[in-house]
C-alpha cells in the first residue's frame, strides 16, 4: 500500500472517494466473508464495519480534519476483520484478542502497512489499554467504532 499524505477534502469530495473506494473493496470475496460472522446481536461484521467506515467519514467531515483516507478507511473497513464466529469463544476474550486477529489478516489478506495495521489494533482502546491509537486516523477509528456500536447495541432486537 502507498503511503499517502493528510488532505483535507470538502463532505462532497469525500464522499464521492468514499463510494469510489468502497466500489473497489466492498464487493471482494474476503470483505463478504465478514457477513458470515454475527457482531452485535443480528448485525454482522460486515455491515457493523460499513457503518463504521461511513461513521469515520462523517467525524472527518464535521471536524473538518485533515486525513490519510486511505488509512482511515482500510482501518475503519478492517478493524473487526478477524473472521470468525465471536460466540464460539469466551466474549470478553475476543473483545481483548480480535484486534490482533483483524490487524493480522488485514496484514496477510491485504498488505496494508504499519499505520492501518495500528489503527486496527488500538481500536478497542480503552479496553484494549496496552494498544493506544498513535494516529488522528486510529482515533477517529476508534471513536466510529464505540458511536455505532452504542446505536447497535440499543437499538438491536
Amino acid at each position: 500500500m502507498a503511503k499517502h499524505h493528510r488532505v483535507r477534502k470538502r463532505k462532497e469530495e469525500a464522499l464521492a472517494y468514499l463510494e469510489r473506494w468502497l466500489g473497489k473493496y466492498a464487493e471482494d470475496e474476503r470483505i463478504l466473508a465478514m457477513k458470515r460472522f454475527p457482531h452485535h446481536g443480528s448485525i454482522s461484521t460486515y455491515t457493523h464495519s460499513l457503518r463504521v467506515v461511513r461513521k469515520a467519514v462523517g467525524i472527518v467531515n464535521f471536524f473538518h480534519r485533515k486525513v490519510d483516507w486511505d488509512v482511515l478507511l482500510f482501518g475503519a473497513l478492517l478493524h473487526d476483520f478477524y473472521l470468525y464466529d465471536f460466540r464460539e469463544h469466551c466474549s470478553f476474550k475476543n473483545g481483548i484478542l480480535h484486534p490482533k486477529k483483524a490487524a493480522e489478516n488485514a496484514v496477510t489478506y491485504f498488505g496494508v502497512d504499519r499505520s492501518v495495521e495500528k489503527a486496527i489494533r488500538s481500536h478497542m482502546f480503552p479496553i484494549v489499554f496496552w494498544h493506544v491509537p498513535n494516529s488522528r486516523e486510529a482515533w477517529i477509528v476508534s471513536l466510529a467504532d464505540k458511536l455505532v456500536s452504542i446505536k447497535e447495541f440499543f437499538t438491536r432486537k
